[in-house]
């Protein structure tokens, strides 16, 4: 009967959340990239949110709390403590740098163990600094831990146009999430504009080259395959490639 009560108590509090989040946020869709980046960087927290909130109230919506659920209730009333505690901290610090530093060591702590609590710390700092690096990395590492991968896209566009060094990384990451996510689709397309920024790189040729053949995209293979023999020629899988593409 308790876990009855339980399960009904948290189905009522996601269903009102669910209410909010619809009519605070009616459009959930792509950031425009007229916005002014203040629109564009508070659209992106509320899409975050808004689809972290959908997430969960479908996951439980199909779902009765069983006794192996219980522990799983108890540790997000002890994330909630935490966060709780955060707040508290975060509004004794007197400048924005001083919450800045103090959200950044607690959200590194919180990447070993409570990647919510981590998600939300460094939230907390782009939204202090729109241009905090550090923290946009830290939220791209933490959606491609969990696999929440439309707010691993989102975050792109951020990581490309405020670090274009690594923008081939940043992109080339989010391809092979997706490739493990079954989208061969998406993870061409992301490998395909890494490949964009770094040109001659064998490990992004590699893995593209692996996808034509999965897809039988031949001529983008042999394309692909001339120009990893002509940076990488001594690269032991040459062979295997070219014969496999033959086969197509």
């Amino acid at each position: 009967m308790i876990t009855l009560i339980i399960t009904v108590l948290i189905l009522a509090a996601l269903g009102i959340i669910v209410f909010i989040v619809i009519r605070k946020f009616p459009q959930l869709s792509a950031m425009n990239i007229e916005e002014s980046p203040g629109a564009k960087l508070k659209r992106l927290k509320q899409n975050i949110v808004a689809m972290r909130m959908m997430r969960k109230a479908h996951e439980l919506q199909h779902k009765v709390i069983t006794p192996e659920n219980w522990a799983r209730v108890k540790y997000l009333l002890s994330g909630s403590y935490k966060k709780l505690k955060l707040l508290e901290e975060k509004y004794k610090a007197h400048t924005a740098e001083a919450k800045i530093q103090l959200l950044l060591k607690r959200g590194r702590v919180a990447l070993s163990d409570d990647l919510e609590l981590a998600e939300q710390c460094f939230l907390d700092v782009i939204t202090l600094d729109p241009k905090h690096l550090e923290s946009y990395e830290a939220l791209l590492h933490i959606y491609l831990s969990k696999k929440s991968l439309p707010e691993a896209i989102e975050l792109l566009e951020f990581l490309v146009k405020l670090n274009p060094a690594l923008a081939g990384r940043y992109l080339f990451d989010v391809a092979g999430a997706l490739l493990e996510n079954g989208d061969r689709k998406g993870a061409w397309h992301y490998a395909a504009q890494a490949l964009t920024f770094e040109p001659q790189s064998p490990k992004y040729l590699d893995f593209l080259i692996e996808l034509a053949i999965l897809e039988k995209r031949r001529r983008e293979g042999e394309k692909y395959l001339e120009t990893l023999s002509e940076v990488n020629s001594e690269n032991a899988k040459l062979e295997d490639f070219e014969k496999r593409l033959q086969e197509l």
